[in-house]
């Protein structure tokens, strides 16, 4: 029950439009990235978000 979500790291571009902190752990896949999701943060502000890091693979 953490507020902080670790995943792939993602493009520069996205990394820096978001000031992701960079991360690297080889038992979860390598190159990384995390976030730490506060009480503000809405649903829309997520979406967002997840839809700039789905673009990105296209």
């Amino acid at each position: 029950m953490s507020n902080t979500v670790y995943f792939r790291r993602p493009s520069p571009d996205v990394a820096k439009k978001y000031d992701l902190a960079p991360d690297y752990d080889e038992r979860l896949g390598g190159e990384l990235a995390h976030i730490v999701v506060m009480q503000h943060v809405t649903k829309e502000h997520l979406q967002v978000f997840l839809d700039d890091i789905k673009a990105q693979k296209k």
